[in-house]
């Protein structure tokens, strides 16, 4: 003799166990996207002109430093003439100077103070050279000028031709200053580069902004 068993009602629990959510087809559980969140645009305008501005500015920085570094290696206080007669001349500075002649004619110089006494000449230690359109001029004689006031009486055989005196040639100070501006150069113009590339990049990628 068979028994049916009786059919479970819709409160009744399931007779042969727990009961489990429907699936969908393929057994899965429906799953929920994530909220999205806010829209991002394209960036504002500021940022085109802030990398315009560090791109500018690091190219500044670089030539003002190479120039500065090269304009002190050819500053001048001033110039005698190789005619054996004394003249009078001002220094900015008592700092070490150079006295700049052609390599063919540098003659023979000889400095005073304002009190008559002679400045000790000397050769520099190394050997510099420079070129300022005139024609090449080297670093012959060397002093330690003790008052800006000097006499300075320069000959040659030829009575022809001049001599220059400048401040002496700082081989650290020249390299620091060509360094720094290229590193100065190359540190705000790669800032600028680079947010001029990121901001070129997302407004290719972003919608427009909406019009207010």
């Amino acid at each position: 003799m068979s028994q049916t068993p009786p059919s479970p009602t819709p409160d009744s629990p399931h007779p042969y166990g727990a009961s489990y959510p429907t699936g969908t087809a393929g057994g899965g559980v429906p799953l929920q996207a994530p909220p999205s969140g806010p829209q991002k645009y394209r960036p504002r305008g500021l940022w085109w002109a802030v990398g315009g501005v560090l791109l500018v500015l690091g190219i500044v920085v670089f030539a003002v430093g190479i120039v500065f570094s090269v304009k002190s290696a050819f500053a001048t206080d001033a110039s005698v003439p190789l005619d054996g007669s004394p003249h009078q001349i001002t220094l900015e500075d008592t700092g070490e100077r150079y006295v700049w002649a052609s390599p063919d004619d540098s003659g023979t110089c000889k400095v005073e103070d304002a009190d008559g006494n002679a400045v000790d000449l000397s050769r520099p230690t190394a050997t510099y050279t420079r070129d300022k359109g005139s024609g090449e001029q080297q670093a012959y004689l060397r002093f330690d000028p003790p008052s800006t006031e000097l006499t300075v009486t320069c000959s040659s055989q030829s009575g022809t031709g001049e001599v220059e005196i400048g401040p002496a040639v700082d081989g650290s100070a020249f390299a620091g200053g060509i360094i720094a501006g290229i590193l100065g150069g190359l540190v705000l113009g790669g800032a600028g580069f680079i947010v001029l590339l990121v901001t070129l990049i997302l407004t290719l990628s972003r919608p427009k902004r909406p019009k207010a």
